[in-house]
């Protein structure tokens, strides 16, 4: 019964969220796509505690996501890479990294992840 009473003294006391805009959901499937890509990068590495994230970018409609790291290799020396993210699918490729990030307006999200 006191747990009933808690629920609805909360509930009167807050007001109902306004949807999101447009923009504002478009903004969290970027950072959502950031995040896996992120989570993916992390998980492929040998010391993923040793991962430096230096830039991650996404497109306008979260499909394709840039990022650029450096990370321990196995002889212990840091390695610096670049990984493109087009649709989920990774790529190391120069060229997809010249015709998806390279010089484009997309969205930094570097700083966001690193909080």
């Amino acid at each position: 019964m006191l747990g009933v009473f808690a629920s609805a003294s909360l509930s009167m006391g807050s007001s109902p969220r306004a949807p999101k805009s447009r923009e504002e959901l478009a903004d969290d499937n970027r950072m959502h796509a950031a995040n896996l890509a992120v989570r993916a990068v992390r998980r492929a590495l040998r010391e993923p505690e040793s991962a430096v994230f230096e830039g991650v970018h996404v497109g306008e409609s979260a499909t394709e996501v840039c990022v650029s790291y450096r990370a321990r290799n196995g002889f212990g020396g840091i390695s610096r890479e670049h990984l493109v993210f087009l649709d989920g699918v990774p790529s190391q490729r120069r060229s997809s990294w010249n015709s998806h990030c390279a010089r484009k307006n997309l969205y930094d999200y570097t700083a966001a992840l690193r909080s």
